[in-house]
């Protein structure tokens, strides 16, 4: 159907109007579209993300085309344990990475990152603020944390690795180590112990030597050797013995002796007789052949007591006590930073070190260095040694054609901790005029790094020591 439409002036001018608002209108639309194309998408969704050698984790993160991937700093940085602190406004991260020297701090609003000392300008693509969080690129973990992230858009996970040991690593190590604290005091727990067995005999073994030494300039040599082993009467019945064709079979020479120990026994731990050998006084060119008694163990002393370290550290910070480099123990501060350790006292020099680990990834440390001498006694602790016999020096000997009687009694007592005593007798019948030597000796340590030992023989010496350890494992006699 068709219409005749007269238009006048007034209606010409309307409708033009009307046209222009309708093409004005329409156009809108495109030109948001057209911005909103020019925009990139940012899309959050859930990665798994494997770090290496500790495990797997899940997180939300940011990704937009083409293929720029966005990690939640702040949450990666907690779940490795690695010091950092959110503003109130969640726009900025601070804190230190692995050391406390190496400060960092990411600011979203002046889109900068200082990390020690050093500040670097961030662009757009390094750097996103969403939902009350700020994410950054993989680029600047890398370049600034030196962790390096592999990501896998197919099967949505990503691989975070780092060429230094992360504080969480360090801390399921340290949990791994404090399950299994070393006893330290001497005193090992067994399931089952079952006790030695004596024997009035049992079969000995033999090992043999021969050799001969064949010479144009010197004289010719043949020797032979037996070391002989059995159990015999309950105690352990040993010989070396040696021969040779030029000085023949000399008794001086010759090292044999029987046994018996049984540590558990405190009156008489140690019976021996035959060829013995003394800490003694008065100087002797011959061996001895005799007996020996005595209380103290074969076995060495690890440990003579406990002494205790109290100290004040940070509130709430959990401190471990290593002795020569192994975990003996840990504690946690209290709420005003104190702490106490009972360290048990090793023989010997001991290197303690003390390790504070704060809640925010601190980590301190602090080394002491103490001496115990060996013949340090338990408190309360006797020990007793009687020996006697002959000195074989009847043949060529300077004091005459028949053998001397040597004898010695020595006993020592734990006054304290810090302080061992001991007196006894020595007597050797070759020495003319004065053969008694009654004597008495001391170890005294005032404090961890000095030890005194003295020691006064009756009209024959006086004797003391001080030895004195510094910290760089130096020592001064």
């Amino acid at each position: 159907m068709l219409y005749n439409i007269k238009l006048n002036k007034n209606n010409r001018f309307q409708m033009v109007l009307f046209l222009a608002g309708l093409l004005f209108l329409f156009s809108i639309p495109n030109v948001e579209a057209q911005n909103n194309s020019n925009e990139k998408t940012v899309e959050l969704f859930n990665l798994s993300i494997k770090f290496e050698k500790i495990g797997w984790q899940d997180f939300y993160v940011l990704y937009n085309e083409p293929n720029d991937l966005f990690l939640p700093i702040s949450q990666i940085f907690e779940y490795l344990k690695i010091n950092a602190k959110v503003s109130a406004n969640g726009r900025s991260v601070e804190g230190f990475f692995l050391d406390q020297k190496n400060n960092y701090k990411i600011d979203y609003d002046t889109r900068t990152l200082l990390f020690n000392s050093k500040q670097t300008t961030l662009s757009e693509a390094d750097l996103i603020f969403e939902t009350g969080m700020l994410y950054v690129s993989p680029r600047v973990l890398e370049s600034t944390f030196g962790l390096t992230t592999k990501f896998d858009f197919r099967t949505l996970t990503a691989t975070i690795s780092s060429k230094n040991e992360m504080p969480v690593s360090k801390l399921m190590k340290l949990d791994d180590a404090r399950k299994n604290i070393k006893n330290m005091s001497g005193d090992e727990k067994f399931d089952a112990e079952y006790p030695r067995k004596y024997h009035l005999f049992k079969p000995l073994m033999l090992d043999w030597s021969i050799s001969s030494n064949q010479s144009q300039t010197y004289t010719n040599e043949n020797r032979a050797g037996f070391a002989l082993g059995a159990e015999v009467l309950g105690g352990e019945l040993s010989a070396w013995l040696y021969y040779s064709d030029k000085y023949g079979f000399n008794r001086n020479q010759q090292r044999y002796h029987w046994r018996w120990v049984d540590n558990n026994f405190k009156a008489i731990r140690q019976i021996q007789f035959g060829r013995i050998y003394n800490r003694n006084i008065a100087t002797m060119l011959y061996p001895v052949d005799g007996f020996m008694v005595t209380n103290a163990p074969t076995t060495v002393r690890k440990a003579l007591g406990t002494f205790q370290i109290a100290e004040n550290t940070n509130p709430e910070w959990t401190v471990e006590l290593y002795i020569n480099n192994v975990l003996i123990d840990y504690t946690k501060a209290d709420a005003s930073g104190y702490f106490s350790f009972q360290v048990p006292i090793v023989y010997g020099t001991s290197d303690v070190t003390l390790r504070y680990y704060g809640p925010n990834g601190e980590e301190q440390a602090e080394r002491k260095t103490y001496n115990m001498p060996y013949n340090m006694l338990p408190v309360g602790e006797f020990e007793y040694r009687v020996s006697g016999g002959t000195l074989l020096n009847s043949v060529g000997s300077l004091f005459g054609g028949t053998n001397s009687i040597y004898g010695r009694a020595e006993t020592n007592i734990g006054i304290t901790k810090y302080l061992t005593a001991g007196a006894g007798y020595e007597y050797l019948s070759s020495i003319v005029g004065n053969p008694h030597i009654p004597f008495g000796n001391f170890t005294f340590q005032p404090f961890s790094k000095l030890v005194l030992t003295g020691e006064y023989a009756h009209k024959v010496r006086y004797k003391g020591t001080l030895t004195y350890n510094f910290l760089n494992n130096s020592m001064i006699d």
